[in-house]
C-alpha cells in the first residue's frame, strides 16, 4: 500500500515548518486488534527520490531533535534506539 504524500503538522508546537513525506505502510495494528505485546500503530517506510533527499530530511530531523531535546538526551535516545529491534519489522 502506498500512502500519498502527506503534510504533517509541525514537529513541535514551536516549529512553523511542515514536513511533506511520502511513505509506504509496512504493517498496521488497529486499536481493536491491539494487545499489551502488540500495541496499536504502524510501521512506515519513508520513500525518497534520491539519497540527497533522504540525507537532507535526516539532517533536518536530527537538528530539530538536538535543538529541542539537547545533545545529551538526543545521544541517549539514539543509543537506546540502536538496541531495540527495527520498528519497521512486522510485530512478532
Amino acid at each position: 500500500m502506498i500512502v500519498r504524500s502527506e503534510t504533517f503538522p509541525p514537529i513541535t508546537p514551536y516549529s512553523e515548518k511542515r514536513l511533506v513525506i511520502k511513505g509506504r505502510v509496512l504493517w498496521a495494528i488497529a486499536e481493536e486488534q491491539a494487545t499489551d505485546e502488540q500495541p496499536a500503530g504502524m510501521g512506515i517506510a519513508f520513500l525518497f527520490e534520491n539519497e540527497a533527499e533522504r540525507s537532507a530530511m535526516q539532517e533536518q530531523v536530527e537538528a530539530l531533535m538536538k535543538e529541542k531535546l539537547g545533545t545529551d538526551l538526543y545521544d541517549q535516545l539514539m543509543l537506546a534506539s540502536q538496541k531495540r529491534r527495527n520498528p519497521l519489522d512486522p510485530p512478532e
